[in-house]
């Protein structure tokens, strides 16, 4: 399964009682972060930890930082660290288990995303990210409890509903996922991929005239997706429109889909 919308948290809220000096440096790596200059941002908060080694924070947005420049083994540490001066902040608990995600360490996320939990019950991003992780090791069922306890914490949780959906579709509950994809749509209803995805499972279901529905959606808010025209030119053929199905397949392979010359080989001699 595809990981979908992983949340990093950028700025702790613990509070810590900062000289001038070490808030200087704080502040100053603050602003590069936000401009994405992840590596002077790291120099900053090192120089707020050198006048205070038990600034949690500034470990903290190190590890954030490192996270950003794909530095995972190194954001783990920093989190370590913050966590070891400052165990009850659940973002801290959270990013270091984004970090051991990103390195496939599914199980070791999914315990930090269970701190964070129990920290804090009512933290929707920690439920959905521990759903992600248990996809990760393939507990479907545990994965859809967690994006569903997330929906109940906030009914407006568009991408919790997108990979519950695309969850059950692994189950094969195809009815389930696109309940769930309908409910994403109704909240946002300007996202391609949201359309996509509910057309491939209703083209699995044979309703080819409901995915060829979502399809052309999917096309007139993303002129160049080149996997919606793929499918829509496979649907169009399923329904016997073999020229428009062909002339849809071959835009998919202009816009840089070589399968679709593939299948057109099989499909539009």
């Amino acid at each position: 399964m595809k990981k979908i919308f992983l949340f990093l948290l950028a700025f702790s809220t613990i509070i810590h009682c900062y000289s001038q000096t070490s808030m200087k440096y704080i502040l100053k790596g603050k602003a590069k972060y936000k401009r994405q200059d992840y590596k002077g941002a790291i120099a900053d908060f090192n120089k707020a930890i050198e006048i205070d080694p038990f600034d949690a924070v500034s470990y903290y947005n190190i590890g954030n930082a490192k996270y950003n420049l794909g530095d995972y083994r190194g954001a783990i540490e920093n989190f370590n660290k913050a966590i070891e001066i400052y165990p009850k902040d659940p973002d801290a608990f959270d990013n270091r288990g984004l970090s051991k995600f990103e390195l496939k360490d599914y199980g070791g996320a999914i315990q930090d995303f269970t701190k964070a939990i129990e920290i804090d019950s009512d933290n929707v991003v920690s439920y959905y990210i521990r759903g992600n992780a248990k996809n990760g090791i393939l507990d479907y069922q545990g994965a859809i409890a967690d994006y569903s306890k997330a929906i109940e914490i906030d009914s407006l949780f568009v991408d919790a509903y997108k990979s519950r959906g695309l969850t059950k579709y692994s189950l094969d509950d195809c009815q389930g996922a696109i309940a769930d994809y309908s409910k994403a749509i109704g909240l946002n209803p300007e996202n391609s991929v949201t359309y996509y995805i509910r057309g491939i499972v209703k083209y699995k279901l044979q309703e080819y005239l409901e995915a060829l529905e979502d399809f052309n959606m999917a096309i007139k808010i993303d002129p160049k997706f080149a996997k919606a025209y793929y499918n829509r030119g496979l649907t169009k053929i399923a329904l016997k429109q073999k020229d428009k199905g062909c002339l849809d397949l071959s835009k998919a392979g202009k816009l840089g889909l070589e399968l679709a010359y593939e299948i057109m080989g099989k499909y539009c001699k």
